[in-house]
């Protein structure tokens, strides 16, 4: 962004390395704990009474023979 006068450029740098880190950590963890559940043959989900949002883990649905689109509390509490 340069000055009024044009005599200067001022910048903001933001060292994103510690973000990246955590993005590439939280990855392995997904992936490890989908091949864990795909090695014992358990699934997980959970609902989120807010936004009625279900998030089912892919075993859990191969477990139950249904497509992400299927995947309601109703589904898995019943």
């Amino acid at each position: 962004m340069a000055t009024e006068a044009a005599d200067e450029c001022l910048a903001v740098l933001v060292d994103i390395t510690e973000r990246r880190q955590a993005e590439q950590a939280l990855a392995e963890s997904e992936y490890r704990l989908a091949k864990a559940q795909s090695m014992t043959h358990v699934g997980s989900w959970s609902f989120d009474p807010n936004s009625e949002e279900v998030n089912a883990s892919d075993e859990l649905l191969r477990i139950m023979r249904l497509r992400r689109d299927e995947a309601t509390q109703e589904s898995f509490a019943g």
